[in-house]
């Protein structure tokens, strides 16, 4: 089992624990006032007897001269003494209950607000319960759902992380290992002309290959700290894909052609040597991932409140859960030991820097008959 997956198994299982121990607590607090309740109950009739011997042991000095109860004076008594019981006579007494069968005859009751009282304060601690775990349950989820994003995230970052590191490594290593071989060959071997030129020529390709990756790392840095310098002018967008589209329709190793295609030659206000990394950017991405033999486009339109750039590749076409992922530093779709593709997972953060620089969009559109069209609107007022 790797670490992420240990980590977040970990964390399921201290949220599932910090439930269950909130709901334990909320089972024994209403168990608690649910006992002081039953026990309030159990006082008030406790006190309703002690009042009916105290009111039997009254009633004996209450009969009149005819030797009936005074029940007016009764009346007054428990009105004065026991304010919150009600007295009720079961049968009417005689004289002859003074001694022994009065208090089979008499009834002593709490009166119904001393229930309501203890009925509404058991009601207020069960709803003070409910409102707190509510409070609680939902600050715990909360809590739970954010340090589970934040660890999750961090999860990726680090996945992120060595994913770049092993591209890293393969893209330096290959130009380097490339370059040292052909020098080693053109140092100990007298090779024909034409041969030695090739190699020459392939020996410049891997060191200007070599020096766009370092460029696209230092850059991806500047941008990140802040501390890139956009330089704005006056720019024809026209010659930037003009410029940018030349360097790659000299043919690519999978014989693909590479077309621009545009009938205005709009201005805006630009960083031009940004814009055409970006562009190149994402022409790299589309001749990496576009099969051979392919047509690859960029197209430029003016239209009324923008102007559209649209670079069209051959690729697989992007998932719409990843179509915002693929913008972010280091993401690469897939698995950097199993991924046949090269690349660092900079190149595209690098391009959603330099448009939003611009105060441009980009967005990911299907391409008919498979693909992706890359799409950026610039204002008609761009830059700084």
């Amino acid at each position: 089992m790797n670490q992420p997956r240990k980590t977040r198994i970990l964390f399921f299982v201290i949220s599932g624990y910090a439930l269950a121990a909130f709901g334990w607590w909320f089972y024994i607090l209403t168990q608690n006032s649910r006992e002081q309740h039953d026990t309030a109950l159990q006082k008030v009739y406790d006190d309703a007897l002690k009042a009916k011997l105290e009111i039997y042991d009254c009633c004996k000095d209450m009969f009149d001269e005819e030797q009936e109860l005074n029940i007016d004076s009764l009346q007054n008594y428990i009105i004065t003494y026991f304010p919150d019981y009600t007295l009720r006579f079961l049968q009417k007494p005689k004289n002859s209950d003074k001694e022994n069968g009065l208090l089979a005859k008499i009834e002593v009751n709490p009166k119904a607000y001393i229930f309501e009282k203890i009925e509404q304060k058991y009601q207020r601690k069960l709803t003070q319960y409910v409102m707190e775990g509510l409070v609680f349950v939902g600050l715990l989820f909360w809590g739970i759902y954010y340090i589970y994003k934040v660890v999750s995230r961090r999860i990726d970052v680090n996945r992120q992380q060595n994913n770049f590191l092993l591209a890293i490594t393969h893209e330096l290593k290959t130009p380097v290992a490339s370059i040292k071989l052909m020098l080693e060959t053109l140092q100990k071997r007298q090779l024909p002309d034409q041969q030695r030129t090739d190699l020459l020529a392939d020996t410049l390709n891997d060191t200007e290959r070599l020096g766009k990756l370092v460029e696209n790392i230092l850059m991806a840095t500047r941008i990140e700290g802040g501390h890139h310098n956009y330089h704005f002018e006056e720019t024809n967008l026209a010659g930037v894909v003009e410029d940018t589209v030349s360097k790659f329709a000299k043919g690519t190793e999978k014989k693909q052609s590479v077309e621009a295609l545009y009938n205005d030659e709009p201005f805006i206000t630009a960083d031009r040597l940004a814009l055409g990394v970006a562009l190149s950017n994402l022409l790299s991405n589309a001749i990496k991932y576009s099969p051979e033999g392919a047509d690859l486009k960029v197209e430029l339109k003016e239209q009324e409140d923008y102007i559209e750039l649209n670079v069209y590749d051959r690729g697989q076409q992007i998932d719409p859960k990843e179509k915002t992922k693929i913008f972010e530093k280091f993401y690469r779709v897939g698995n950097e030991e199993t991924r046949t593709n090269k690349g660092t997972g900079l190149g595209l953060y690098i391009v959603k820097q330099i448009i939003s620089s611009h105060h441009a969009t980009i967005s990911i559109l299907k391409r008919d008959g498979g693909g992706n069209i890359f799409v950026i609107h610039f204002p008609k007022e761009s830059g700084a």
